[in-house]
C-alpha cells in the first residue's frame, strides 16, 4: 500500500478527498511531527487556504519550504476548489480517475517550482507581519526593547548599583514592553498552528514562561531575574525569532 501523509484539518474537503475512489491503495497518515513521515511516505498532501479566527490563510508556500528543507524526497500537493494545470495541485471538483498517476507527474520538492494558491492571506506575508509588525507594532519591537532593558538591569547591578534603585528607573518600561511582547505572541497563537514550525514556537512558549514568574511578581523578587537567566532567554529567543524570519520571505 503507498503511504500520504496530509495536514490534519476538519475541513470537509479534506473528507471529500479522503473518500475519493482515486485513492484506493493508498494509506492516509494524519501529520504531527517530521517523525510522522517515514521512508515509504511519498506524498505530502495540504488542503488550503485554512481559516484561523476571523481569517482565511494559506500556508502554502511555508509547508513547501520546510518539508522541501527536511524532507525533499516527498511531492507535495496542495487542494483547492478552484481549477488549475500546476501538477502538483488537486483541483477537488475534477479529481484525477488514478491518484497514483497523478502522484507520478507531480514534481518533487528538489524542483524549482511554487505552488498554486487561490484566496486567502499568504502566510509569509502573515508571519512577516508578526515579525517585523503592522502599523507600528511587531514582536521584533518590544522583545529588543525589552532584552535591552534587562542587559541594562544586570549592567547596572555589575557596577554595584543597588537593584531597587535601577529597578524603581527601568521597572515600569520594563513591564510596559513585557505586555507588549505577551500580547503580541498571545495574538498570533492560533497563526502558528498551521504551520509546520512547532519546535520553533515550543522553544519561544517555554523560554517565556522561564522568565514569566520574575514579570508576574512586578519585579519584586530580584532573584527571580537571576535563576532564569532573563537576558539569555530573551537573547536565545531573537535567535530563534531570525529562524522564523527566514520562512517569511518571497
Amino acid at each position: 500500500m503507498h503511504q500520504l501523509v496530509h495536514y490534519p484539518s476538519s475541513h470537509p474537503y479534506l473528507t471529500l478527498l479522503q473518500q475519493h475512489k482515486a485513492y484506493e491503495g493508498w494509506e492516509w497518515i494524519a501529520y504531527s511531527g517530521l517523525e510522522t513521515i517515514s521512508s515509504e511516505t511519498q506524498v505530502f498532501i495540504l488542503v488550503s487556504p485554512l481559516m484561523v479566527g476571523e481569517k482565511i490563510i494559506a500556508p502554502d508556500f511555508i509547508w513547501k519550504q520546510y518539508l522541501q528543507q527536511h524532507q525533499p524526497q516527498l511531492k507535495f500537493l496542495n487542494v483547492s476548489i478552484y481549477p488549475n494545470d500546476h501538477p502538483n495541485h488537486l483541483f477537488l471538483f475534477d479529481l484525477p480517475h488514478s491518484f497514483t498517476e497523478k502522484f507520478q507527474n507531480a514534481l518533487t520538492l528538489n524542483v524549482d517550482w511554487e505552488p498554486f494558491v487561490f484566496g486567502g492571506i499568504d502566510a509569509r506575508n502573515y508571519l512577516k507581519d508578526f515579525i517585523h509588525g503592522h502599523g507600528g507594532m511587531s514582536f521584533y519591537k518590544p522583545l529588543y526593547r525589552l532584552y535591552s532593558l534587562i542587559k541594562d538591569i544586570f549592567a547596572e547591578k555589575a557596577d554595584g548599583i543597588a537593584y531597587l534603585e535601577t529597578w524603581t528607573e527601568l521597572g515600569p518600561d520594563t513591564l510596559t514592553w513585557w505586555n507588549a511582547l505577551c500580547t503580541r505572541w498571545r495574538l498570533y497563537q492560533d497563526f502558528f498552528t498551521i504551520l509546520p514550525l512547532d519546535k520553533e514556537v515550543t522553544i519561544i512558549e517555554t523560554k517565556l514562561q522561564q522568565i514569566e514568574p520574575f514579570f508576574a511578581g512586578q519585579g519584586a523578587h530580584e532573584h527571580l531575574l537571576y535563576e532564569s537567566q532573563c537576558d539569555n532567554v530573551l537573547q536565545s529567543i531573537i535567535q530563534i525569532i531570525k529562524t522564523l524570519e527566514s520562512y517569511a520571505s518571497h
